[in-house]
Formats: structure tokens, C-alpha cells, sequence
């Protein structure tokens, strides 16, 4: 729920038109006035805080959980056909071994992957933070130009 409110919101405030008249006639950019966009990068930096990244960690967390689990379950299969594998006149069980050693080395792999990644999730989490948060302050100092602007040609109508 509380990640389709932000989904919504955010489509509705991206969904406005593009380019919007300035009653003070300051040049007003492809994205609106200065107040939507600072609304846009206060809801994306909300998002990424509070939605996206969390839900990205909590997902490779369960992942890596999952295929450490599939590690154990075939390191355990393997044991346990070794002992049936003993025979004198040839190995009975080669084949399924086999396949059961490439799925483990599989598996390894995608480990390594997914420690990767989430180790770049970690590692890169405070310069998009730090990206998001200049993109408000750039937002928000817009808003203060506009205003400003906006005081100043009210101020030369009303003389």
C-alpha cells in the first residue's frame, strides 16, 4: 500500500504537463515551475529512501539466504550419494554426481554474485542518497529563485 501511494503520486506529479506558463515570466524548464520540481525530487528522494533501496537489500538478503540454502541441500546430496556410488565393477551414480556438482558450482557462482551486488547496493547507497539530496537543494533553491522573482515583479506592478 504504501508503496503504490508513492508509485501513484509519483506518476501523477510526472504526468503534468510539460511545460508551464510563469506569471512572472521566468523561464519555468521542460519539468514546470519550480514547486513541482521540488516536489519531484522530494517524493524521489523519498522513494529511494524509504522504498527502493531497503526492498533492493531486503531482496538480495533473501536471496543469498535462499541460495546458501541450496548450497547445504546439495553439499548434503552429494554426501549422500557418495556412499551408494561404491561399487566394483563401476560408478552407478556418475551422471546424477555430475549434474549435482555443476548445480553446486552453479549455485557458488550465483553466491559470489549476489555478494557482489549487494556489496555495490551498500557501497554506491550514500552518493544516491547524497545525488537525491542535491537534486532537493537544487530544487528548493530554485523554488527560493522563483519566488524571489515573483516578489520582485509583483513589487514593480503594484508601483
Amino acid at each position: 500500500m504504501f508503496v503504490r501511494t508513492f508509485v501513484i503520486l509519483f506518476c501523477f506529479v510526472v504526468a503534468s504537463p510539460l511545460f508551464a506558463e510563469c506569471p512572472c515570466g521566468c523561464q519555468t524548464g521542460v519539468m514546470g515551475d519550480p514547486v513541482r520540481a521540488l516536489e519531484i525530487a522530494s517524493l524521489e528522494k523519498k522513494l529511494y529512501d524509504q522504498v527502493s533501496h531497503p526492498m533492493r537489500v531486503r531482496t538480495l538478503n533473501a536471496e543469498i539466504t535462499l541460495t546458501k540454502a541450496r548450497i547445504k541441500s546439495l553439499e548434503l546430496r552429494l554426501d549422500e550419494y557418495d556412499p551408494m556410488d561404491r561399487f566394483e565393477t563401476g560408478r552407478a551414480l556418475i551422471v546424477t554426481i555430475e549434474e549435482t556438482k555443476l548445480d553446486l558450482l552453479r549455485e557458488e557462482l550465483h553466491l559470489k554474485e549476489l555478494y557482489a551486488r549487494r556489496t555495490a547496493e551498500n557501497r554506491f547507497h550514500r552518493q544516491q542518497a547524497r545525488l537525491h539530496a542535491l537534486k532537493l537543494d537544487q530544487a528548493q533553491r530554485a523554488v527560493a529563485e522563483h519566488r524571489k522573482a515573483m516578489a520582485q515583479s509583483a513589487s514593480i506592478v503594484a508601483e
